[in-house]
């Protein structure tokens, strides 16, 4: 989240979805962790998008950690959500106006947003601009063992806030100059190896962010020479069929006639 405001662009969500049981809220607090206590920085996925905005003014340049998502109910999940997406990733609260006149202080922010999920949070967007702001990491199976699952959020609890503090230190030291110039190599790469896969390259920015943010951790902070892997990390990239208007219209009216066959002649 603080390169966000360093190198200067939009917010983005990393949604970390799967089935239950896969490690995701453990994962999501042990993220909380690197900057200060998980019990205050997580916040429940079912709240407004006026606190939504009130509480990211107020983390600024700390990332926006939103536990379980499947809270939302189903009818509301496309516009709130996505609303939400939306919010993070411009900036900017609201202009409101006072009771003796005049307007409100317009809160402001520049940050990411990490939330869990049971489904991919952008199934049920309208719109590519959306889909663009959201890094979707399916979890998959089980990514911890009994005994990580007993000794590593203890592990972060007891340290908390020293990761993001070195991660802080980490970025002054090596200077706005060179953690542009790693940025700038991930996003040329991850958008040759996106055209590749037919991947979006739309979104090779907010991953190029990501990756960079690993590398400088993994360099400066944790040391143990294990980076994301960048041909994983593409696959969390949306297939351009997805983010193309047309071509997510047609998938949701074949859907929706098949869900409702019985309605159609010859189905």
């Amino acid at each position: 989240a603080p390169l966000i405001k360093l190198i200067g662009f939009d917010g983005f969500v990393c949604d970390l979805y799967g089935k239950s049981g896969t490690g995701k809220s453990v994962t999501n607090r042990i993220v909380a962790t690197i900057w200060g206590d998980d019990a205050t920085l997580v916040s429940a996925g079912k709240t407004t998008l006026t606190a939504s905005e009130g509480r990211m003014s107020v983390l600024n340049n700390l990332p926006y950690i939103m536990e379980d998502m499947n809270n939302i109910s189903e009818r509301a999940r496309g516009e709130y959500i996505q609303g939400l997406v939306m919010q993070m990733s411009n900036g900017i609260g609201k202009a409101r106006g006072k009771k003796d006149g005049g307007t409100q202080t317009i809160k402001t922010w520049n940050t990411t947003a990490v939330l869990t999920s049971e489904f991919n949070i952008t199934n049920q967007f309208k719109n590519a601009g959306s889909i663009n702001r959201v890094i979707a990491c399916n979890i998959g199976s089980l990514i911890y063992s009994q005994e990580e699952l007993n000794r590593l959020p203890k592990f972060f609890r007891k340290n908390s806030g020293f990761a993001g503090r070195d991660f802080i230190k980490a970025i002054e030291k090596l200077g706005e100059e060179k953690v542009e110039k790693i940025y700038d190599e991930f996003n040329e790469k991850i958008r040759k190896k996106a055209a590749e896969k037919g991947k979006s390259d739309r979104q090779a920015t907010a991953l190029a962010y990501m990756m960079t943010a690993d590398k400088i951790a993994t360099d400066y902070v944790f040391q143990d020479g294990k980076y994301i892997d960048i041909e994983k990390a593409i696959g969390w990239l949306a297939d351009d069929d997805k983010v193309d208007t047309s071509a997510r219209f047609y998938t949701t009216l074949i859907e929706t006639i098949n869900a409702n066959g019985q309605h159609f002649e010859g189905m």
